[in-house]
């Protein structure tokens, strides 16, 4: 995880304690409050935009489709989004000489990455769930991560290494 991914990890904990405690003093139902609370939370950050959501070659969606597939110069590269479905099809993309990074942080995400022979892929993610099919490879796996690595991944000229946060992954390559 980024550091502003863990960031606001940590906020979160900290607010849903907060308010655990708070509702046991004030004899409050919690499970009435969480849902407003959350949706009430989703609201200032989508009018908020914090900095995190806008940095430099950071994309962000609340609920969205992340569609790169057209021709274009591949950099390292961050995506967020709470649910989404990503299509990385690199097929037409140029790589750099070395290694590029892309960072996808999500709740839920279905992503699907398409990229050319002569790059070298290295997937890893941090997830509850990762249902992976991977270059003819499936397996579901609970509270761990994939570490993928292409054949060849270290002597290759051109490099690719996704990096994928989440709670539910849905990951083909």
């Amino acid at each position: 995880m980024d550091k502003n991914t863990q960031k606001m990890f940590a906020v979160g904990l900290i607010m849903f304690g907060g308010l655990m405690i708070l509702s046991n003093f004030l004899d409050i139902s919690f499970g009435k409050v969480t849902w407003a609370l959350i949706i009430i939370f989703a609201g200032v950050v989508l009018i908020t935009r914090p900095d995190i959501f806008r940095s430099e070659g950071v994309q962000f969606k609340l609920i969205g489709d992340f569609d790169l597939d057209e021709s274009w110069t591949v950099e390292d590269y961050t995506l967020r989004a709470f649910i989404t479905d990503i299509d990385l099809d690199l097929e037409f993309a140029e790589f750099p000489e070395g290694e590029t990074n892309i960072n996808i942080s999500c709740f839920i995400g279905d992503i699907t990455i398409t990229k050319p022979n002569d790059v070298g892929l290295r997937i890893r993610t941090n997830s509850f769930l990762t249902d992976s099919k991977v270059r003819g490879s499936k397996g579901e796996i609970f509270f761990s991560g994939l570490n993928y690595q292409s054949e060849g991944y270290e002597e290759a000229a051109k490099k690719l290494d996704v990096q994928l946060n989440g709670f539910v992954i849905e990951i083909n390559a």
